[in-house]
C-alpha cells in the first residue's frame, strides 16, 4: 500500500481552512454553548479537534518507525498507550 502524501497534505489543508472559517464565524455565545452529545463545550470540542489535527504529522512519522521496526516494537508501544489510558482519560 502506497502513501499518497499529497492526498494528506491536501486533506490537512482543506481541514486547516474549515477549521479557520469555523473559528472566525463562531460568536462567544456559539463558543461556550454545549456540544452534542459530549460533555465539551463547542470551544472545547474545537481545541481537541485542533490539538488532533497538531498530532497527525508527528504521528504519522512514529507509525512509520514502527512500521520498519520489528513486530515486538509496536506491541511494546502499544503496551504503552494502553497504560497512558487511564492517566489520559482522567486529564481529559
Amino acid at each position: 500500500m502506497a502513501f499518497d502524501r499529497r492526498a494528506v497534505h491536501d486533506e490537512l489543508e482543506r481541514v486547516r481552512i474549515e477549521f479557520r472559517q469555523l473559528l472566525e464565524s463562531a460568536t462567544h455565545v456559539d463558543l461556550v454553548r454545549a456540544s452534542e452529545r459530549t460533555r465539551w463545550t463547542n470551544e472545547q470540542l474545537l481545541f481537541h479537534m485542533l490539538f488532533g489535527c497538531l498530532l497527525v504529522r508527528p504521528l504519522l512519522l512514529v507509525f512509520a518507525l514502527l512500521g520498519r521496526l520489528p513486530l515486538s516494537a509496536s506491541r511494546l508501544f502499544a503496551r504503552l498507550l494502553d497504560a497512558a489510558t487511564g492517566p489520559f482519560d482522567l486529564v481529559n
